[in-house]
């Protein structure tokens, strides 16, 4: 879906540990599809996010984690210069 219409989508959350299609795969493929898409990639094991090669437009959020945390990590994913790629 992500792939036909790739400006529809502002944030896609992906879980890194996906049956079938890993996660990492996703997200490559989210990225790959419009320059304007970010991906906040969620696992309860560590991830880092700079081996998508895309730092500026990717965060990871560890699970299990609050409301709170998903709207702050969203939040900051948005912001264009300020993505460090990893949650507080």
């Amino acid at each position: 879906m992500v792939e036909r219409t790739p400006a529809r989508y502002l944030v896609v959350v992906v879980d890194m540990t996906l049956p079938g299609m890993g996660g990492e795969e996703l997200a490559r493929k989210i990225l790959s599809a419009g320059p304007e898409t970010r991906v906040l990639a969620c696992s309860g094991f560590p991830f880092d996010v700079r081996t998508l090669g895309a730092e500026a437009r990717t965060r990871f959020l560890m699970k299990p984690f609050s409301p709170e945390a998903l709207m702050d990590s969203v939040e900051k994913l948005m912001r264009p210069a300020a993505n460090s790629g990893q949650a507080p």
